[in-house]
């Protein structure tokens, strides 16, 4: 394909036209009230055929990715290039469930049906690591046993991603760069958030094999990602990050309810994003983010009803989550 000259007013004039069919808040509950696969679908892409579980989910997913796609071809090339940097992290989720699946036992044939775009980005052989797996696997080999495998690989994974998401955030100009900065931080600091609560909570890891993963660049400086290692209790690494991947202190210091305020805060910076300039890249990247959480919403909800879990349960698990932020002692 080849690029397009830009013209960012078209592409945001769509978007404003299409940001009223998200499904969030009374759409979203609304959905949440469905009992069946089919009724969703439906209610999601009314001109489809059922498309099954895997289908919808896929569905979902590749909608999002080509309208990034559209986006790419259609902007100069530091925009373009922050553009195909967001919609990467469809690649990095599949590589990460290829990593599960082939840790799972699973042949090619069986997880094809969980990745989410098994045409888009094929995946390198998970036989032959990436040069830059194997270098994180040399970083640790002093701490033979340590990490695990899978564990490490992930990390891996989204580290390098991360860091081409801030290369490209340096890339824009300075206005561009002012109008997302929060956004892409947010997802930056989520990361390092959750990478000290499972490596040093849940696997028990050594806070000297997790300094290194540091990002540079990052909201949470090396000091601070530091403290957070060197704390004693979750509480305190939960209050190093308060400002930076959480809002405020939660109700209960567990790794499931910060993973989901960590996702609050990308929404609502999402929707400052979107809604700071009517007519700027801003106001892209900050309805991709929009998208991106309506995807997650909708594939849960999905998800959800496969495994005949009451509307009102579904309805508290989705993003934001409702309550949870109060004091964490």
């Amino acid at each position: 394909m080849t690029a397009i000259p830009e013209d960012l007013d078209f592409l945001v004039a769509r978007v404003h036209g299409r940001r009223g069919r998200v499904a969030e808040a009374e759409r979203l509950e609304a959905l949440c009230r469905l009992r069946s696969q089919a009724e969703l679908a439906r209610a999601v892409f009314p001109e489809a055929e059922f498309l099954g579980v895997s289908g919808f989910q896929r569905r979902l997913v590749q909608d999002w990715l080509k309208e990034m796609e559209t986006w790419a071809l259609g902007l100069n090339p530091p925009r373009s290039r922050m553009i195909q940097a967001l919609a990467d992290r469809l690649r990095v989720e599949d590589l990460k469930l290829r990593i599960r699946g082939k840790a799972a036992g699973l042949g090619p044939d069986a997880l094809r049906e969980h990745l989410l775009s098994p045409r888009a980005n094929p995946a390198p052989s998970l036989d032959t690591p990436s040069a830059r797996i194997l270098g994180a696997e040399d970083a640790v080999k002093g701490a033979e046993g340590a990490w695990p495998r899978a564990f490490l690989r992930e990390t891996t994974l989204d580290r390098d991603h991360f860091r081409e998401l801030l290369v490209a955030l340096r890339g824009l100009d300075p206005q561009d760069r002012a109008r997302i900065r929060a956004l892409v931080l947010q997802e930056v600091d989520h990361f390092q958030l959750m990478l000290v609560v499972r490596g040093r909570f849940l696997h028990g890891l050594e806070a000297e094999h997790l300094r290194s993963w540091h990002i540079e660049g990052a909201g949470i400086t090396s000091e601070r990602f530091a403290h957070m290692l060197a704390a004693p209790e979750l509480s305190q690494v939960v209050k190093l990050a308060v400002g930076f991947a959480l809002d405020a202190l939660p109700e209960r210091c567990e790794p499931s309810l910060l993973e989901a305020l960590a996702w609050g805060r990308f929404l609502r910076l999402a929707r400052r994003a979107y809604r700071q300039g009517p007519m700027d890249f801003g106001t892209l990247v900050g309805y991709a983010a929009l998208r991106r959480m309506e995807v997650a919403n909708l594939i849960t909800l999905s998800e959800g009803i496969r495994l005949g879990i009451p509307g009102e349960i579904l309805s508290a698990r989705l993003i934001p989550r409702r309550g949870g932020e109060a004091a964490c002692a």
